[in-house]
């Protein structure tokens, strides 16, 4: 065999291979790609699949986050109004039977139609009234301021249990630190109307000794201060938020 023959059959396989090569080539990029754009497609699509319900898990998570939120605003904007009106209430109350100095009411230099007037007007029980009436002149100013004490002292307890109770019935819709300031302050009152009701008790003491009653009185009065402050920023800070 010639040079020139081996030279020939060397040119055919090297042209032989190249189309061989070209070939595989060709189909590495039509059908490996191919495969492999389906095989990691698939893979992308399931991702693509767990990624969108995460998002909407999270989206729902958020969603009734800001629900609840939104409805416990709107409870403790209806529950700190009320309880600043119970707080104001019962410090009024309490405050207008501590007082030192009181108006006078004689009712025993009334004439008959002055006093049934008078109280017609005035909350006293019937009885009450009644025995204002039977009571002579000299009786009837001493009776009367009796009765009054213990009508105001009555209602002045019911304010205050009002918002006590109301403080802690709804206290879970209270920001923590006006929830304190709340409970310190009907505390206060408290203490001031215990120690009134010992006043009531011994009404022969002259003068009563009003001074512990007022300082609880005072001191639940600069508390009401405070939770005025607090209670106007919480509100107000919330509605620029809503807004």
């Amino acid at each position: 065999m010639t040079s020139e023959t081996i030279f020939a059959w060397i040119g055919r396989f090297s042209v032989g291979l190249t189309f061989v090569a070209g070939l595989l080539v060709w189909f590495g990029k039509t059908y490996i790609d191919r495969w492999l754009t389906k095989h990691f497609q698939g893979q992308l699509d399931d991702l693509k699949h767990i990624q969108a319900q995460e998002i909407e898990r999270l989206k729902l998570k958020v969603a009734g986050a800001l629900d609840r939120a939104t409805k416990l605003h709107q409870r403790e904007f209806e529950v700190l109004p009320k309880a600043w009106d119970l707080l104001s209430q019962a410090l009024g109350a309490a405050g207008s039977v501590t007082a030192s100095f009181k108006e006078g009411v004689d009712p025993g230099r009334m004439t008959s139609d002055e006093l049934e007037a008078f109280l017609a007007k005035s909350p006293l029980e019937e009885h009450q009234k009644q025995a204002i009436r039977d009571a002579g002149r000299f009786e009837k100013p001493t009776l009367y301021q009796t009765y009054h004490e213990h009508h105001q002292f009555n209602a002045a307890i019911q304010a205050a249990n009002e918002f006590h109770n109301y403080a802690i019935q709804f206290g879970i819709f209270i920001h923590p630190t006006i929830r304190m300031k709340l409970t310190e302050a009907s505390q206060e009152l408290q203490k001031a109307l215990r120690a009134w009701k010992q006043i009531l008790q011994m009404p022969d003491v002259k003068p009563w000794p009003v001074s512990e009653s007022q300082e609880h009185v005072k001191a639940a009065s600069e508390l009401s201060k405070e939770i005025d402050a607090l209670i106007s920023a919480r509100l107000w800070s919330a509605a620029k938020l809503d807004a």
